[in-house]
Parts: C-alpha cells; sequence; structure tokens
C-alpha cells in the first residue's frame, strides 16, 4: 500500500503526512502534473483533480487518511472495525480495521468518551465492535457508542492469549498489549 499525498495545501499536507506516520502507512509527495507511480493506490489532495482514486481533504488530516486506506483496501470504507478497550486509570486502546492494525494509545480514563467518539467519526464504516476488558468503564463512554445504530459491544476476559505474528510489535506497552489480545478475543455472555 502505497498513498500519494498532491503538496497543494502545505499545512494540509504536513498534517497528513504526520497522520500517515503515526499509522505506519507508507506515501510518497507528488506533483499534481507528475506522472502517477503505478503501484499508488489513492491519491490525497485539497483540489479536485480528475485523479482514479482521490481522496479530496475536506480539514480533517485522520478522517481523510483513514479514507485514503480504505480505497486502497478497494472500498469506499472498511467492512469492519474493531476497538480493543483495556480499561484503568491508564486506557489501552487499539483499532483494528479490516484486520489491520492501525492505531494503539494509551490515553487516560477522562478523554475516553471523546476518544471513542472520534473513532466513530474518522473510520469510514458500517460495522463497529468495540471489546471491552475486566475493568470500570465510564456510562459516558458507553453512552457514546452505544446509541449509534453500526456499534456492537462486547465484553471479553483478557485471557493470556498468544499473539499472531502478524501483530507483534517490539516493546508494545501492557495496556496496549492487553487491549490488543481484548480485540482478538471473543467475546463471552
Amino acid at each position: 500500500m502505497l498513498i500519494g499525498i498532491i503538496a497543494n495545501d502545505i499545512k494540509a499536507s504536513y498534517e497528513i503526512v504526520e497522520v500517515l506516520k503515526e499509522l505506519n502507512v507508507p506515501f510518497v509527495l507528488l506533483e499534481s502534473n507528475e506522472f502517477m507511480p503505478s503501484n499508488v493506490c489513492a491519491i490525497i489532495s485539497s483540489k479536485r483533480l480528475n485523479i482514479k482514486n482521490l481522496v479530496l481533504y475536506e480539514g480533517n488530516a485522520k478522517r481523510t487518511a483513514l479514507k485514503a486506506i480504505s480505497i486502497c483496501k478497494g472500498r469506499e470504507e472498511f467492512e469492519e472495525v474493531i476497538v480493543g478497550i483495556d480499561p484503568g486509570v491508564r486506557v489501552g486502546i487499539v483499532v483494528l480495521a479490516d484486520g489491520d492494525l492501525l492505531e494503539a494509545r494509551i490515553i487516560s480514563n477522562h478523554n475516553l468518551e471523546e476518544t471513542l467518539h472520534n473513532i466513530l467519526i474518522d473510520y469510514p464504516s458500517k460495522s463497529f465492535i468495540f471489546k471491552i476488558g475486566k475493568g470500570e468503564i465510564s456510562k459516558e463512554a458507553l453512552f457514546a457508542i452505544c446509541n449509534d445504530n453500526r456499534v456492537r459491544i462486547e465484553f471479553v476476559k483478557e485471557d493470556k492469549l498468544p499473539i499472531p505474528p502478524k501483530y507483534r510489535i517490539k516493546r508494545l506497552k501492557k495496556d496496549l498489549k492487553s487491549a490488543l489480545i481484548i480485540a482478538l478475543s471473543k467475546s463471552f455472555r
């Protein structure tokens, strides 16, 4: 996967580059009149251009980058987004979009509601599964997601499952490793 960025707006291009670096997605900067390399699967621009697989930047770099990633997978949106949540004072969150680990971060508990709300806004998908591990999660955070008809909430046990090679990351912090195991676990009822 290689995403092209046409740098017709320097500030927007910088923001998009930072998001793609954070998501660990390869990219190339291009000129609008430049020949488009065949290995570029989506092009991001802040201007409308007559280019196949164009994603128009409309003010939100993360949302734009995620849209480009879904186009690189051959669709307008992700089939399924799984969010693993390891509750606690420090909350581990991982996001798997169509099986690819796109985000892994630790946030404070008081930012959880806003973070979950933003995931629903930023990821283009018709289906979200929020898998929550053992621990307390605020009512506000649950309300942020439970009123969305695209969302299914599952509570899972944090069994000490082996992490598949595809998801092994060196020096992954404990909270993030737990959130990843939660995202990959089956629900219990």
